[in-house]
């Protein structure tokens, strides 16, 4: 038994697993359900409150917003059980499900504040992702232009290096064109008067005019 079974007989795991859904019983009568007598679950009313139901909900609604909101770490963050590999295996199963769903919907947040040129946004979500998933090179990018956006262009070619340096020691790779792209638009940009930065692949090196004449997506 996960709460009692370490160091306890079975029998005497049993009994306090028992007492305990007795006493939560008497003080909230419809939070536990049992079906038979080999297992039990939150009752209906209780599923209401449970942040990963929220979370699923959300995701499935398409409220990617609320979704990130509600995915404030690892999935039951602290807790092991010795000696319990199928419980552990379970746990890293469903703890790699929610990382990925919030991943997947603050991406799609990162995206849609880069199409709207909310440039605040996207600071936001990018380094929301980083902190989830540091090896992001696309959260990197969107960071770099974000900063690069707000005239903080010291700061746009800081996050590159760290990006880059990230991508030699755990990939052995050099950043990919479009990130590259993105570092050789903030270097001329810094050079040049106040300017969006455009936000695609294609080399403006030896280009500078057709910069300084772009101030739009």
């Amino acid at each position: 038994y996960l709460l009692w079974g370490v160091g306890h007989t079975d029998s005497e795991a049993l009994q306090s697993l028992r007492q305990s859904i007795h006493e939560i019983r008497q003080l909230l009568p419809d939070v536990i359900e049992t079906h038979g007598r080999q297992a039990i679950r939150l009752g209906s009313t209780a599923r209401q409150h449970l942040d990963v139901e929220q979370f699923e909900t959300a995701r499935a609604g398409g409220d990617f917003e609320r979704a990130a909101a509600l995915y404030r770490g690892a999935f039951l963050d602290g807790l092991s059980l010795k000696d319990g590999e199928a419980f552990e295996e379970w746990l890293r199963i469903r703890r790699e499900f929610f990382e990925r769903q919030a991943l997947e919907s603050l991406s799609a947040l990162m995206n849609l504040a880069d199409t709207r040129r909310d440039n605040d946004a996207l600071d936001r979500y990018a380094r929301r992702i980083l902190s989830i998933d540091p090896e992001r090179e696309d959260a990197y990018r969107g960071l770099m232009l974000a900063l690069g956006r707000k005239g903080q262009y010291n700061e746009a070619l800081r996050v590159y290096s760290d990006c880059a340096g990230m991508l030699r020691r755990e990939f052995d790779q050099s950043p990919s064109a479009e990130t590259m792209a993105v570092n050789e638009r903030i270097h001329l940009a810094r050079g040049l008067p106040r300017r969006d930065l455009p936000f695609h692949a294609a080399t403006l090196v030896g280009r500078e005019q057709e910069l300084a004449d772009a101030t739009v997506l």
